[in-house]
């Protein structure tokens, strides 16, 4: 005697259970939370080494300053926050015609990183004159700031031997260091700090 098997239907199976939809999203969301210190670091890190590119291109402009003009150009950083000026160092300079006017240069790093003056190093700030400032839009502001002292930059292409520090909210830093000689600003890696 023959059997006959009652046909099966295949049911195809469209899409996912809720249990192995909840599995991959915690799944995603372990790499994600293992993943994002590492992203973070290399961000923080991205930040810090633009920032001091941007420093030490602003210095150079200095150094170019003082060669064309012929005088004495300074380079000022606020210590603790973000600001940075450019302006002859020179006060009573001589100029041949009103439409010469020695050029001055502000500018900022970004909020996530800072100036501070290296542990050991005398910690004078000053205030600058509204007239050094020349012409620039926020020169009343800036006037009101407390600057480092001058790292300077002479016409002959040398400038005076500094060193500074660009530090970012996870107190790793750079410090960079102006060559007396050659006026060139060089960086160190980025390194840990402990302190303040």
């Amino acid at each position: 005697m023959l059997r006959l098997r009652p046909k099966r239907r295949c049911v195809s199976r469209r899409g996912l259970t809720l249990v192995e939809m909840l599995l991959v999203v915690t799944l995603l969301l372990v790499v994600a939370g293992m993943s994002l210190p590492a992203l973070l670091n290399g961000f923080r890190a991205h930040t810090l080494t633009h920032n001091v590119d941007l420093v030490r291109e602003n210095a150079g402009q200095a150094r170019v300053e003082a060669i064309e003009s012929g005088l004495t150009y300074q380079f000022r950083y606020e210590p603790g926050r973000q600001n940075f000026v450019i302006i002859p160092h020179e006060r009573d300079f001589v100029e041949p015609d009103e439409s010469v006017r020695p050029r001055v240069h502000s500018g900022a790093i970004s909020e996530e990183v800072r100036f501070r003056i290296p542990a050991g190093q005398p910690q004078t700030v000053e205030r600058l004159d509204r007239e050094q400032l020349g012409d620039l839009p926020d020169a009343w502001r800036l006037a009101q700031t407390t600057w480092s002292a001058p790292v300077l930059f002479f016409p002959d292409g040398s400038a005076t031997e500094s060193t500074f520090e660009i530090l970012n909210e996870d107190n790793e830093f750079v410090t960079l260091a102006v060559r007396g000689l050659t006026a060139t600003v060089s960086a160190s890696e980025i390194t840990g700090d402990e302190g303040p």
